[in-house]
């Protein structure tokens, strides 16, 4: 079968240089099943096109398109009409019935993928536009089968009238992982780091914005320290609020018990987990949660707020922990607990739940039965 996969989605984030760019583990999974595949990555048009081989059988298009903040806006003439499939990383993309008439008109199933069912843009004007337009596509979806990212978006989907949804989760990208992991000792890796030896560190990984509450690590690490002064935090990422985090930290004592790196080659991001004795994470609108995933995959506890993606991910109590209070959080943190059995479910429960393979046999399986329709 040949696949295309089409991210409308304009931003610098998940481009083929960025770490775990979910149409890139999406793409290798579909080749290993032998498919040949072209992955479209819509980016901003001042950005020079790309067009690659990045795996055996598996084609990288970087294609410049004119935006609406991060809505791509093309009539798409430059997708290949020589495909069978093609999987829409759609959302509620302003431009999503112009790729839909796209591919009926080059008879080209069409899968869209949907993470959200309304606007995080930032810009209060275009979230305004776009969740007027999100209520026009989801009546657009209502007739179609639609394969979304979580449960949450599931169930509210059918709140809106779409009723063929099938869920295909987000996973790891398996090329990128380690299985070698265990070689690597806790101290090694630490030495590698240039990290306390003797400290319990725990783990916060990603960028430094609004959305992913970074700031509420303050409270907690605060909360922590006042009970056992044992424990260091290694932050990991960059963004706008980095001032104001290593402030706060400042202010209430713990930035002396801080760690930070701005950021580690991917393949190097690994031995940062293996460093650690487990993983938070502030997010209560966590679409999925990549660095979650990971962290389960090498074995460590995490500690996670309730969120769309992590809800899915997490067997509380089980392959990790989940909170609506950050005072519960630290409680369950400082908590004696088999950190070894809870890392051992982790990885059982990405392993068996949330690799690729498993999102595309769900979508190549659904595309075969009677029930999918294009509307």
């Amino acid at each position: 079968m040949k696949v295309g996969i089409l991210v409308l989605f304009v931003s610098t984030f998940g481009i083929r240089e960025m770490y775990n760019a979910q149409e890139i583990g999406m793409g290798k999974a579909f080749s290993d099943k032998g498919d040949d595949v072209t992955i479209y990555k819509c980016v901003a048009h001042d950005m020079e096109k790309v067009d690659e081989i990045i795996y055996p059988n598996v084609r990288y298009i970087c294609q410049p398109v004119k935006t609406i903040g991060n809505n791509a806006i093309s009539n798409f003439s430059w997708l290949n009409t020589d495909i069978d499939l093609l999987v829409c990383f759609s959302d509620v993309q302003l431009i999503l019935k112009t790729v839909y008439r796209w591919a009926k008109k080059h008879d080209v199933q069409f899968a869209p993928y949907v993470g959200i069912t309304k606007s995080l843009n930032n810009n209060k004007v275009i979230r305004w536009i776009s969740n007027l337009k999100a209520k026009r596509i989801m009546r657009f979806y209502s007739d179609k089968t639609v394969f979304v990212k979580t449960n949450a978006v599931k169930e509210q989907m059918e709140k809106k009238g779409v009723r063929n949804i099938y869920v295909a989760p987000v996973g790891l990208d398996i090329t990128k992982l380690r299985d070698d992991y265990k070689t690597i000792s806790k101290a090694e890796a630490r030495e590698i780091l240039g990290l306390n030896q003797s400290a319990r560190y725990l783990l916060m990984v990603g960028r430094l914005i609004p959305g992913r509450e970074p700031l509420h690590c303050v409270e907690l690490f605060e909360r922590i320290h006042k009970v056992c002064g044992d424990f260091r935090l290694l932050v990991v990422g960059k963004g706008q609020l980095k001032d104001e985090l290593f402030a706060q930290l400042t202010d209430k004592g713990l930035y002396a018990y801080t760690d930070y790196v701005e950021s580690i080659p991917n393949t190097d991001m690994w031995k940062a987990y293996c460093a650690v004795d487990a993983f938070v994470s502030f997010s209560s609108i966590e679409i999925f949660g990549m660095s979650i995933l990971e962290a389960m995959y090498y074995e460590k506890p995490v500690y996670v707020m309730h969120a769309p993606g992590p809800n899915d991910i997490i067997e509380d109590g089980v392959s990790g922990f989940l909170f609506d209070s950050l005072s519960a959080m630290a409680d369950k943190i400082l908590q004696p607990k088999d950190e070894f059995q809870i890392g051992k479910a982790a990885h059982q429960r990405i392993m068996e739940h949330f690799l690729w393979s498993r999102a595309v046999d769900i979508i190549t399986q659904t595309m075969g039965n009677e029930n999918f329709s294009q509307g």
